[in-house]
């Protein structure tokens, strides 16, 4: 039975520019995290790596970044490994493509590229199989990037789709993404479709066929969540997934209430909490603030910084409205004035429903006027 390891969106080469000065820390995860990934294949003893695009960030790379890559397609080829690979949106095969540039097949037998659109498949007579794709031509397309055949042209026991594209889920998809139609995943017959394109790992099988993306290996961006994954695929009667975590980096969000804060240190150690040197953390700072307890983020995340790989706080906490004193803004200011007329609908208002609705729009008011995020 073929044993498959499924990766896509390594992104190596990726600038990291939200992740300031540990952008270059990042780049280098990358590369340790692509390793990694190699050093599973080879530990899981898997006939076949599956890289569904986006290997690379860019087609424009340093040549050292490629021979890195070549060093690791060595061991592959080394453990009768085969490699499998699509051009995808980042390192799509236009007339710069790192694959038509480079030639990684030339060098390593292991190695198969699509980089032909007229060829969309390849069989490994070997393991009865065929795996079945095409590049990705340009950053983006309304043609979706699934291949379209009939039942009559498999010829192998075992059929394979690789894909980097996204599904076409409302409010989630654009159609310009080389958008994927949940009826190609359930009509293709296919044992297998492994996706790209999407960073974060997801079942989207449909009827028998199963389907996933296996999301980017390490983190690419600081919000990301569900990432850190290559999925080892088994096919033998029933198609059998299972995650393997690769990455090192993890990703939370707290949200903390200063109404249930009583110092600066109960604020602190709470942020602390679960603190971890490859965590990367947003703290959402509400509630309503108190000037004996003030929030200044940038102190906070400097001083707090080196317990995660990288610290974000967020004060979106609102003024109580006993503190918001109209002697504190002058009345020709914008601030001022919004104060003083709030005030007046508050004064003026006839029911406890009205007057809650004054007292929130003045919190949030100010909050927004004094230049905090305000997070509803």
């Amino acid at each position: 039975m073929p044993k498959l390891i499924h990766a896509a969106d390594v992104h190596l080469g990726a600038k990291f520019l939200s992740f300031g000065e540990k952008a270059n820390q990042q780049r280098e995860q990358l590369k340790k995290t692509f390793e990694n990934i190699i050093n599973k294949a080879v530990e899981e003893k898997a006939d076949f790596l599956l890289i569904a695009g986006d290997l690379f960030d860019a087609n424009r790379v340093h040549q050292s970044l490629v021979d890195f890559v070549k060093t690791q397609f060595k061991k592959l080829k080394e453990n009768d490994i085969q490699a499998v690979i699509i051009p995808g949106t980042h390192d799509c095969l236009s007339p710069d493509s790192v694959y038509l540039r480079e030639g990684f097949a030339k060098e390593f037998p292991n190695v198969h590229v699509f980089n032909d659109p007229a060829v969309n498949f390849k069989i490994f007579e070997e393991f009865d199989l065929t795996i079945w794709a095409k590049p990705n031509v340009s950053n983006k397309s309304t043609k979706s990037p699934v291949v379209k055949l009939e039942p009559k042209d498999k010829k192998t026991k075992y059929n394979i789709l690789m894909a980097h594209g996204s599904l076409q889920i409302p409010g989630k998809s654009s159609p310009d993404a080389y958008p994927i139609a949940f009826e190609e995943i359930a009509s293709s017959g296919m044992d297998y479709v492994a996706l790209g394109d999407w960073h974060s790992m997801a079942d989207y099988s449909r009827g028998s066929v199963k389907a996933f993306y296996s999301g980017s290996p390490e983190i690419i961006d600081l919000d990301q969540k569900g990432s850190g994954y290559v999925l080892l695929v088994e096919i033998a009667g029933e198609t059998k997934i299972s995650p393997l975590k690769i990455g090192s980096r993890e990703v939370d969000e707290l949200d903390i209430s200063l109404d249930e804060i009583q110092d600066g240190s109960e604020l602190r150690e709470m942020i602390l909490k679960g603190n971890a040197p490859n965590l990367i953390r947003t703290v959402n700072i509400k509630g309503f603030s108190d000037p004996e307890l003030a929030v200044i983020p940038d102190e906070l995340e400097e001083e707090l910084q080196d317990k995660f790989f990288i610290l974000r706080i967020n004060d979106v906490s609102h003024p109580k409205i006993e503190l918001i004193e109209e002697k504190n803004y002058p009345p020709e200011t914008v601030i001022g004035r919004f104060i003083r007329l709030m005030k007046e609908r508050i004064g003026a208002a006839t029911t406890e429903e009205e007057k809650r609705i004054a007292e929130e729009a003045l919190r949030i008011g100010v909050a927004e006027l004094e230049g905090k995020e305000v997070i509803e």
